[in-house]
């Protein structure tokens, strides 16, 4: 049997031929440390023009450095070194030293540093994604320019009024999971939504791999820094997420943000408060920033959630109280439910996917908030008294009414003829959800149908419930066995 024997020599060829391959690195002094006046590190090391620097985060100060946040080319004798977000302590910073000659790959996409450094936006260093056209979108946002080439500002964003009069572009995280994510900055002008923009480039835009949503410029909101002027991202449809995806995400859009300069918050919707709060002391022992919906708006002090008109009795609802249809409710709170009701006006802000507001929109009833109404006599006198209640864009309409403007109101809105759903009897077996399809609504229920056609949206395991539909036909021959219908007829 021949002897294996160590080559000592022949191993340090192969060494530094991985070395030269991959480029060797090695941790840096930092003779440094302060910050400047946005609250960012400025950390000076030791460099020669022959080399680059990248920056490496860990978010205590124990453990790994797993997160690159930024890349510099060095300069004779010392190189600054900043990132785009808000300062850690020292010793949560390591810097590693590469030569630009021999570059390494730190997203692992076969393409080195320094390539992808002098074609952003088009590559990034800290993006494996794919390049990709300018009219699709970009892997980098490397200026506010960029930002605006790819953003847009529409005057209504139908169930996301929050992006109202908002310049804001979308985003998709995919392989969100794994140690090199791919992150793309989708061009708003060409693809209205992310799925649109998934099917063109060919990735990803369902799954827990994959996060998405909005990242938005706020010029009138004070940013992290202290400056005018602000940048948010949240979630498709204004979800909230866990603290650490939302701290992944911070860190992954800083990081193909070079520009930013600590003015990145996570952007916390009306609707998703109490989730945060949940969380709330992990965001506050981070260094993730929050802006919340409620205190973009704080200086409004009027929103038109539903624009509509009506007439009804004004009155102040508690939130023991149950209104009537014919009511025009003053809500100080948001109540869980609220059944149908003539209008709606609250004192505090709500979220247009509020289930207040989507009760308005399927009621065709005038919704919106109005500050501390009860201070304004046109509408304090007003309590108690049948009124007219009209929202439009930018203002709002109240004045008494008679008895006899509400009659005719509710009269002229009343179905001329009666209305009957359908009603399918044939379906006599309950079904799984998985044999329930669309069409299948009149025999078992829309909310049933609804939930089983999601069932076929992709969704991970779990996001939408399994179970069965029990049809219509059950309930028919429970009512008619007990002679209940008769009973109904009777007290009609």
């Amino acid at each position: 049997m021949r002897k294996h024997t160590f080559r000592p020599r022949l191993f340090l060829i192969l060494t530094f031929a991985l070395f030269a391959f991959y480029g060797y690195s090695q941790e840096v002094p930092i003779l440094n440390y302060s910050t400047n006046e946005n609250g960012q590190i400025q950390l000076a090391v030791g460099s020669t023009q022959d080399n680059y620097y990248i920056l490496k985060v860990r978010h205590s100060s124990v453990g790994d450095f797993e997160l690159s946040t930024s890349i510099t080319l060095g300069t004779p004798g010392i190189t600054i070194i900043t990132e785009p977000l808000g300062n850690y302590p020292l010793d949560h910073y390591q810097v590693l030293e590469y030569s630009i000659a021999s570059p390494t790959d730190c997203d692992g996409d076969g393409v080195d540093d320094i390539t992808e450094f002098y074609n952003i936006p088009a590559q990034g260093p800290f993006n494996s994604a794919e390049t990709i056209d300018i009219e699709d979108g970009a892997l980098v946002i490397n200026s506010l320019t960029t930002f605006k080439q790819l953003s847009v500002t529409k005057d209504h964003v139908q169930w996301a009024e929050y992006l109202d009069g908002k310049r804001y572009l979308k985003y998709i995280i995919s392989d969100f999971n794994t140690a090199y994510p791919k992150i793309y900055f989708i061009n708003t002008e060409t693809y209205t939504l992310h799925e649109d923009f998934a099917n063109a480039v060919g990735v990803e835009y369902l799954g827990d791999n994959v996060k998405k949503g909005e990242i938005i410029y706020h010029p009138t909101t004070i940013s992290n820094n202290g400056t005018l002027g602000t940048f948010t991202f949240n979630y498709s449809n204004g979800h909230g997420q866990a603290f650490e995806v939302v701290q992944r995400c911070y860190e992954l859009i800083a990081a193909n943000m070079p520009f930013l300069k600590n003015n990145l918050s996570y952007f916390v919707t009306l609707s998703y408060e109490a989730e945060y709060y949940l969380e709330e002391a992990l965001f506050q022992n981070s260094r993730v920033s929050s802006l919340f919906e409620a205190d973009v708006f704080a200086d409004v002090d009027y929103w038109a959630l539903n624009m509509a008109e009506g007439f009804g009795y004004f009155r102040k609802l508690n939130l023991d109280e149950m209104p009537g249809s014919r009511d025009i409710v003053l809500l100080e709170s948001l109540p869980n439910t609220l059944p149908r009701v003539g209008g709606i006006m609250t004192s505090v802000i709500q979220s247009p996917l509020s289930h207040v507001n989507l009760r308005a929109i399927q009621d065709r009833i005038p919704n919106a908030f109005v500050r501390d109404p009860l201070s304004n006599e046109s509408i304090a006198s007003l309590l108690d008294h049948y009124i007219y209640y009209k929202v439009e864009q930018d203002k709002y309409f109240v004045r008494e009414a008679t008895l006899i403007e509400v009659n005719e109101w509710f009269d002229d809105i009343r179905p001329q003829e009666e209305q009957i759903p359908a009603l399918n009897l044939t379906y006599t077996t309950i079904l799984p959800l998985d044999e329930i399809s669309f069409d299948m609504s009149d025999g078992f229920g829309a909310k049933c149908a609804n939930v089983a056609t999601m069932r076929t949206f992709g969704f991970p395991d779990n996001t939408i419930p399994d179970g069965f539909g029990v049809p219509f036909y059950f309930y028919q021959e429970f009512m008619k066995y007990n002679g209940f219908f008769n009973e109904i007829i009777a007290v009609r």
